[in-house]
């Protein structure tokens, strides 16, 4: 195996060959240097260093994130906060860019269409209960899921 060295310059390193790949939280970068094995002082400065030079940055993450989440994953808001998160981003800063639930209307309605193109054969009920799931499953609050399902089943 190959070892690693420890210090500031190794760990910027692999932060760079990381980011070259896709945009990286603070918390996810740190996290993978220390998996790497660098040791925390070193993971903090280059963490440190890579924001001041302007190659973290939190909220842009974030907001690219969030146009995947939507455009790539079809979630809602709960789903894309909750994809957000899970990603490294703060809590506070995933609530703020979640949104609200009226702009994800048009997801919510594309997706139950295109359920309701596959349950054909289905009752009324069936499809009324496999729609719910599958926007609730995606974060789509009730109210919307509700709406949804009225005006198409």
């Amino acid at each position: 195996m190959k070892r690693i060295e420890d210090t500031l310059a190794g760990a910027l390193k692999y932060a760079y060959r990381l980011l070259a790949k896709r945009d990286r939280s603070l918390k996810e970068l740190r996290e993978k240097l220390l998996e790497k094995g660098f040791s925390t002082a070193s993971a903090e400065e280059a963490v440190r260093r890579l924001e001041d030079e302007g190659y973290l940055n939190d909220r842009k993450t974030a907001e690219a994130f969030k146009r995947y989440a939507l455009n790539n994953k079809h979630l809602g808001r709960f789903g894309i906060k909750a994809f957000l998160v899970k990603m490294g981003i703060g809590e506070d800063l995933a609530d703020e860019l979640s949104g609200q639930d009226g702009e994800y209307i048009e997801t919510a309605k594309l997706l139950a269409e295109n359920k309701l193109k596959m349950l054909k054969k289905c009752d009324g009920d069936t499809k009324r209960r496999r729609i719910y799931g599958l926007l609730a499953r995606r974060g789509f609050d009730s109210e919307t899921i509700g709406n949804i399902i009225k005006s198409l089943v």
